[in-house]
This record gives structure tokens, C-alpha cells and sequence, in this order.
């Protein structure tokens, strides 16, 4: 590998998850094995079917948390009546809402890597405008570490390791949400899985609401917290890099309005 003299070789094998092959294996079966799999079909496609509404039940609860707390990510809550939770791969199949949530989590990674950014952002640009003398228009790109004042580095140091706490739970969710879902056997075995990750974040904004309350203000994130809800033989050390626009003083910023819109369907998230 180090060489290039070989080439990294991949052999996989598409599995059906439809329950189409165990439908034909039915029909082959005896009559008596036939009616009693009929009845553990109909058990199974019950049970899923319960699992199937709480996890839309859990969604709407996370829904009105998130316009309660005015998060910036948030869910429409049209879409609460039109979350896919069905098995298979159609309009109204699971893995339509799987792919929404792989979505919200990277954007609300992005949000928040944002908000932590934005106030040193502009405390650089004051420091450029008063000791330079600069103009809005004249403001560079990107300054070196080394030609920030002690109090500048000071704060960009600071800024990284509250990055390294904050945004590894945010982190951790992102990589490990869609790999343990593909691991999953079944849709039965991905309803759970959603819905843990779901009920996961609404615990989370329940904190983060309960100490606005206590204390007032927008308050400082939380999602430092949501690493003890992940399960002790899943977690992963691993150190979040810190982006050059803040290890370099980069003094461009992108102004969020109040609610950041992401669209993947006409009525999934605001």
C-alpha cells in the first residue's frame, strides 16, 4: 500500500432487507408451516407497526421542543405528519428519514462550530479596525496566528479546546448514526435505532431548556452532555481538528439569520 504497487480490492454482496425472500420461502414451505408464518408475519408487521408510531411520536415530541427552544436547525412541524417510517426504500420507506436525519446532524454540527466562531470572528474584526486602521472593505481574508495580540492568541487557544468539548458529542453522533443503522439487521432494528437517536437529542434540549430557565439568556451549549448517553463500548477518542478559520484569524464571516434553513424536501426542516 505505502508503495502503490497493489490497490485496495472491495467485494460486497447487496442483501435484501425488502422481506421478499422470505415471502417466496413460504410459499415453498407446507401448508401447516404456511399458516403458522403467516401468524408470525402478521405479530412481526404488528410490532413493527407500534414501533413505527412511537418513533413519530418521539419525532413530534423533539419537533416542539426545538421551535420551543427556537434552535437554529429545527424540523418543520409539517413534517412530523409526513415522516417516513414504513420498510423498504420507496417515498415513504425508513431510510428516507435516515438520510434527513444524516442531514439535520451535519448541519447542526456546522451551526454550532458557527456560533462558537462568530463572537471571536468579530472580535477580530474590532482588533483589525482599531489597531490597523482598516475599513470594512479593506479587511483581510485570513491573518497569521503570530500577528494576532497576546490577548487574540490567548482566545484562539481557548476556542479550540471549547471546540474539542462541545462539538465531539456532535461528532461522534454524525459518524456513528449511520453505521450503526447500516449494521442494523432489520427495520425493526432501525426503528429503535432512529428513535433512540431521536429521543437522544430531545433529552438533550430538555437540559438545555431546563437551564435557560434556571439562568436566563441563550445560555452556552450543552451537547458536552450527550456523550453520557452515548454507551460506554461506542465511544471514540477522537479529537476534533480545528478549522483554519479559527487557528488562523480568518476575519470573513458568513452573518446567520435567527433560523438557518436547510431543505432536502419541501416540508422536512426549517
Amino acid at each position: 500500500w505505502d508503495s502503490r504497487e497493489t490497490y485496495l480490492r472491495v467485494e460486497g454482496t447487496i442483501i435484501d432487507d425488502s422481506g421478499k425472500d422470505d415471502e417466496e420461502e413460504e410459499k415453498d414451505e407446507a401448508l401447516p408451516n404456511d399458516t403458522y408464518g403467516s401468524l408470525a408475519a402478521a405479530a412481526s408487521s404488528g410490532f413493527a407497526s407500534k414501533l413505527e408510531k412511537s418513533l413519530q411520536e418521539s419525532f413530534s415530541a423533539l419537533v416542539e421542543i426545538q421551535h420551543d427552544l427556537e434552535e437554529d436547525v429545527r424540523f418543520t412541524r409539517p413534517s412530523v405528519a409526513t415522516l417516513a417510517v414504513k420498510d423498504g426504500a420507496g417515498k415513504d420507506g425508513l431510510w428516507q428519514s435516515i438520510k434527513l436525519w444524516q442531514t439535520f446532524a451535519d448541519q447542526r454540527l456546522m451551526a454550532q462550530q458557527n456560533e462558537l466562531q462568530q463572537e471571536f470572528q468579530e472580535r477580530l474584526q474590532a482588533f483589525l479596525k482599531k489597531e490597523r486602521g482598516l475599513n470594512e472593505d479593506e479587511l483581510p481574508s485570513a491573518i497569521g496566528f503570530e500577528e494576532l495580540s497576546e490577548e487574540l492568541q490567548a482566545e484562539v487557544q481557548e476556542l479550540q479546546k471549547r471546540m474539542q468539548i462541545e462539538l465531539q458529542p456532535l461528532v461522534l453522533e454524525s459518524t456513528l448514526t449511520m453505521q450503526k443503522i447500516l449494521e442494523a439487521s432489520d427495520h425493526e432494528a432501525r426503528l429503535k435505532l432512529l428513535k433512540y437517536f431521536i429521543e437522544n437529542e430531545t433529552k438533550r434540549l430538555s437540559t438545555k431548556r431546563a437551564l435557560k430557565g434556571m439562568f436566563g439568556g441563550k445560555g452556552s451549549s450543552l451537547d458536552a452532555s450527550t456523550s453520557e448517553l452515548i454507551p460506554p463500548e461506542e465511544r471514540v477518542e477522537e479529537v476534533v481538528k480545528p478549522s483554519k478559520s479559527s487557528s488562523s484569524g480568518n476575519s470573513s464571516t458568513t452573518q446567520q439569520p435567527p433560523s438557518s434553513i436547510f431543505i432536502d424536501e419541501e416540508d422536512a426542516f426549517q
